[in-house]
């Protein structure tokens, strides 16, 4: 909690113009450090600085340390590159714990990843690399989440954006220049080539029906070569009429209401209006039990 003590007050009196004193953090008495980030003072226990993170237990213990700066509002210790709200996302998780109820924005576990990686609190990065995990790409889009595992070495980060990057919801001649610099260009370069492969390899399986292998699942009541032949060509129809045109374009592409399904039901099950399927007898249906739903 703040501290409103009197002393506290006259501190907030003899503040330089246009800075202002931190309710939330500001510690009384022997020991503390004084910092100033935008136009926000903060006054915090030095131990517990030193004893978080190894940059300011190194900075401490430099010679420049030992003199006036930090120990009054008139010489704070200016820390710049990020934020005042940065900074005490810092500080309320790690050094003077300020709990908040869940959920959390991205934005504070990016702040933690940050200035952790920063400060060496390794512990702290690494949590704030895993709970960005748990983020979809409507609240960390992946090429925000590329830019913060190539700038904090995050390999987890890595892994889950360029899947993200390569799935259909991202599309290269959608991606604006903001976006490409947060990929990077080595990156940028390795997805377009991975893209061109999987849609490449799309096409290849939407273009070419897999072998229905009727003769090796036929049954007592599907012995007639004719019923063969009427089985293959519903799966056929049903291939190209569905299945294939899903694969090729999996973003346009909207299945009917009476779309095939091979589940075992047999021709009888599906009434009238139903295509392709109503083709199969019931002995292929049997043959072939939750072999394919589209």
């Amino acid at each position: 909690m703040a501290d409103t003590s009197p002393e506290t007050d006259a501190v907030q009196e003899k503040l330089p113009s246009g800075l202002k004193k931190s309710a939330d953090f500001w510690v009384e008495g022997p020991g503390t450090v004084i910092f100033r980030v935008d136009d926000t003072l903060y006054s915090l226990s030095r131990a517990s600085l030193v004893d978080k993170s190894p940059v300011f237990a190194g900075m401490f213990s430099l010679p420049e340390f030992e003199s006036s700066e930090g120990q009054s509002v008139d010489s704070p210790i200016v820390l710049q590159g990020f934020s005042a709200e940065e900074w005490e996302h810092l500080i309320g998780t790690c050094i003077v714990v300020r709990w908040c109820p869940p959920p959390y924005p991205p934005d504070k576990w990016i702040a933690l990843l940050k200035l952790s990686s920063l400060y060496e609190i390794t512990n702290m990065a690494r949590r704030a690399e895993y709970e960005l995990l748990g983020y979809g790409d409507q609240d960390l889009p992946a090429p925000k989440r590329m830019f913060l595992a190539r700038a904090f070495n995050c390999p987890s980060l890595v892994d889950k954006a360029f899947t993200s990057l390569c799935s259909n919801y991202y599309r290269l001649s959608t991606l604006d220049d903001e976006a490409i610099n947060q990929i990077g260009f080595q990156c940028f370069v390795i997805l377009a080539k991975t893209k061109e492969k999987i849609e490449k390899c799309r096409k290849h399986i939407a273009n070419t029906p897999p072998s229905f292998g009727v003769q090796a699942h036929t049954g007592p009541g599907c012995t007639e070569p004719a019923d063969m032949q009427e089985c293959w060509r519903a799966w056929k129809v049903g291939w190209w009429e569905l299945m294939g045109r899903a694969i090729n374009l999996p973003c346009a592409y909207t299945p009917p209401d009476d779309h095939l399904k091979l589940e075992g039901r047999c021709p009888e099950d599906y009434g009238p209006g139903s295509r392709g399927a109503t083709s199969l007898s019931r002995a292929c249906h049997q043959a072939y039990p939750g072999d394919v739903s589209l």
